[in-house]
């Protein structure tokens, strides 16, 4: 079933959603603050979750999608259901982590194992949850006739890249040291390091979206960013040079 919704919510939830997953694990309880007050202000968007929400036991539908890890005592795989029980579901665990009911960094740690992955263990929760949730509510999303020209911008394609596991393993292990080089900076003040951050999240994210332009951007924001810092620097050319291989592997 297609529910009317406004172009310009759809828009703005979309950018929400990508917000979530462009952010950091310290900024997400906000970004989801963000997304939750975007969809309580859209007309169309409370009715199509009205409407899923019928008759829905979340509760019971959290517990059959746990199951205990095979190698790890103590943590979970959550298999995730599909289609409209899927936004169901992930609408009502960020209600919880907004309400306070459940807390993102333990459940990270529980079924995402953030604990031994951290950025990785985010980036995987982004990525199963909060983009599957996105891109389940855009399937059963119809916008109307007048909202045509933001449903083109929605369907827009970025130029992508097929970046394979273990080339984005490759980039993702030049990422971690390039960031703690970030962080033991000492000639940076605390904003100025936040910032390096930022970008470099960005790009990984980009990375893993594989969205060519926005990647090819952010490599070169961090080469002008990091031009004075001899560490830095160096470690930002082992990712162009990365970079550049997986291009031209691809014929590119």
């Amino acid at each position: 079933m297609k529910y009317p919704v406004s172009g310009a919510d759809l828009h703005n939830f979309c950018a929400k959603c990508d917000a979530i997953a462009g952010s950091k694990l310290i900024l997400a309880d906000r970004k989801i603050s963000a997304l939750l007050k975007a969809i309580a202000a859209s007309e169309d968007m409370c009715r199509l979750l009205e409407k899923i929400l019928s008759g829905y036991n979340y509760k019971l539908e959290f517990e059959k999608a746990r199951t205990p890890h095979p190698e790890k005592e103590g943590r979970f795989i959550l298999s995730l259901p599909k289609g409209e029980s899927l936004i169901a579901f992930v609408f009502c665990l960020l209600c919880e982590f907004e309400n306070k009911e459940r807390d993102l960094a333990n459940f990270l740690i529980e079924y995402y194992g953030y604990d031994d992955l951290f950025s990785d263990g985010y980036a995987n929760f982004c990525r199963e949850v909060v983009i599957s949730f996105k891109e389940a509510v855009l399937s059963v999303c119809s916008p109307s006739e007048d909202d045509a020209l933001v449903k083109a911008e929605l369907e827009l394609k970025p130029d992508t890249l097929k970046i394979g596991t273990q080339q984005f393993k490759k980039i993702n292990k030049l990422y971690q040291e390039l960031a703690r080089n970030i962080n033991k900076e000492g000639r940076m003040d605390g904003e100025q390091r936040r910032h390096y951050l930022k970008v470099a999240d960005a790009f990984l994210a980009a990375c893993e979206q594989g969205d060519k332009g926005l990647v090819e951007a952010l490599l070169l924001a961090l080469r002008y960013m990091c031009l004075g810092y001899k560490f830095l620097n160096a470690k930002v050319k082992l990712i162009e040079k990365e970079f550049e291989e997986f291009l031209a592997s691809q014929g590119e």
